[in-house]
């Protein structure tokens, strides 16, 4: 088919986001070859363009290319969109903010389906509003997790980032210079006030917030790698130490510290012995990496680096009466 022949429509065109750089490199190569490999489909009935815009111009730029022609056949122009979009985002080298952008468009269509899947042939209906739309935006959010190769929390961050009209954010994902999780943090996660330290030792605070250390994760160059985590050397134990040894600490509890330059966490387990008026403190140290995020949880995954474990002895030396009482 001759390219003068096909026709083009935005329903599909705008499916393919290609930056300036990509396009110029799909053209020397394809000046190089001689041929673009990767065919262009069209719907049959249709003359219609579905798939491969971005050798488009390629192609009415330099006539001598040559190229192949596929013609698929469709029920409608749902279903082209649809199976454009599949093919799209199931390709490796696009980022996920696109694939789930273009994804969007086909939520109803893929919800329907799945209710029809799970009907086993019997009659289907659309889903009411007292069905509840939070399940039904809940089981949408499965679905194009499921098809973009992410979690459903993802998703929800995803939708909200979206729906702020933050042209400046939304660009950077587009863009791939923002991760999803991370231009969340920015727009959704308050930062908490700073607490002073007190002279009082009860009344230790470590000085990190919640949106602190989202960003500090996220924005690390290598962060949750294990080659360069696993091994690293653990953050000094003896401040922490420290701290916990001259705080009023209830007999049972631990401190969990997490240190933003470094992406490691240590967690602090402190015993005090009565009779001697020794405190003990035995620290453990963890890389650090944030495996998802939303307004009600932070899930970190936290690995223990070899040789982490610290334990220090001190004398107790403040008011006794701080003490937690012991039964004689």
């Amino acid at each position: 088919m001759e390219l003068e022949k096909l026709k083009t429509d935005n329903k599909y065109k705008e499916i393919f986001t290609v930056t300036e750089m990509e396009l110029e490199a799909i053209e020397r190569l394809a000046l190089q070859d001689g041929e673009i490999f990767s065919p262009l489909f069209v719907w049959e009935s249709e003359g219609i363009l579905v798939y491969g815009y971005q050798y488009l111009p390629i192609l009415k730029a330099h006539s001598e290319i040559k190229y192949t022609v596929r013609q698929i056949s469709f029920a409608d122009w749902q279903e082209a969109q649809v199976w454009a979009i599949e093919h799209y985002i199931a390709q490796p080298v696009v980022l996920l903010w696109n694939k789930l952008e273009a994804g969007i468009n086909c939520e109803e269509y893929w919800l329907l389906k799945e209710k029809a899947k799970k009907a086993h042939g019997n009659r289907f209906e659309s889903p009411s509003e007292s069905e509840g739309n939070s399940d039904k935006s809940n089981e949408v959010n499965v679905i194009l997790a499921q098809k973009c190769g992410c979690s459903p929390t993802i998703v929800y961050n995803f939708k909200r980032i979206l729906a702020s009209n933050n042209a400046d954010i939304i660009k950077q994902c587009r863009n791939g210079n923002v991760t999803i999780s991370a231009a969340y943090s920015r727009l959704f996660v308050p930062k908490m006030p700073r607490k002073k330290k007190s002279a009082s030792p009860a009344s230790i605070e470590l000085e990190l917030t919640d949106s602190d250390i989202l960003t500090a994760f996220e924005s690390h160059d290598d962060h949750g790698k294990q080659s360069s985590r696993i091994y690293a050397t653990p953050v000094d134990p003896s401040p922490v130490a420290q701290k916990i040894a001259t705080a009023d600490v209830p007999e049972g509890s631990i401190w969990i510290v997490l240190h933003k330059k470094h992406g490691q966490m240590q967690v602090v387990h402190r015993n005090y012995e009565k009779d001697k008026g020794t405190i003990h403190a035995k620290i453990n140290a963890y890389s650090c990496k944030i495996v998802e995020q939303n307004d009600d949880q932070i899930i970190l995954q936290a690995e223990h680096i070899p040789a982490s474990t610290t334990e220090t002895i001190q004398k107790d030396d403040r008011d006794f009466n701080h003490m937690p009482s012991v039964a004689s």
